[in-house]
């Protein structure tokens, strides 16, 4: 059985000591939900990836990135995006889970 102390080694009351267990727990807590949350991230990050990775092999630009890229392309050579550029493409997806 867990006994609260004061740094005196007094025994403290029934419900400071029911305070100080919640509060051990919710550390706890927040360290298991900082490993879920790290986990999460790192499993999503590589499912973007190996979806990016498929999509450029079947040439779809689902994501729309050339969008992004006609203003910078020329109109002739824009035509080649999904053959020439977008297999090239290069990614850097980062992912930031929360959890409440």
């Amino acid at each position: 059985m867990f006994v609260a102390e004061s740094r005196e080694g007094i025994p403290l009351s029934p419900l400071l000591e029911k305070i100080t267990m919640v509060v051990l727990v919710d550390l706890i807590l927040e360290a298991i939900d900082s490993q879920i949350q790290k986990e999460l991230e790192k499993r999503i990050e590589n499912r973007f990836y190996q979806v990016f990775e498929q999509s450029q092999k079947s040439r779809t630009d689902f994501l729309g990135f050339g969008q992004y890229f006609r203003h910078q392309i020329p109109y002739p050579e824009l035509k080649d995006w999904r053959e020439v550029y977008y297999p090239k493409l290069i990614v850097d997806f980062q992912v930031n889970a929360n959890i409440e």
